[in-house]
């Protein structure tokens, strides 16, 4: 499932690219991806916990 999410978004992203806009959609991408990635740092416990048995 997170990757037909992902497929979907870079669906919808991918027409903001082109060759004068390539450096800042990577940095708009890096940046963002950076961002959920330390939102999701806060919920590790919370996850941790919902996913109880699961090894």
């Amino acid at each position: 499932m997170a990757d037909s999410v992902g497929q979907a978004v870079n669906a919808q992203i991918v027409k903001y690219y082109s060759s004068a806009t390539e450096v800042p959609y990577f940095i708009a991408v890096g940046v963002v991806s950076i961002a959920f990635g330390i939102i999701l740092m806060f919920f590790v416990k919370r996850i941790h916990n919902l996913m109880g048995g699961v090894d």
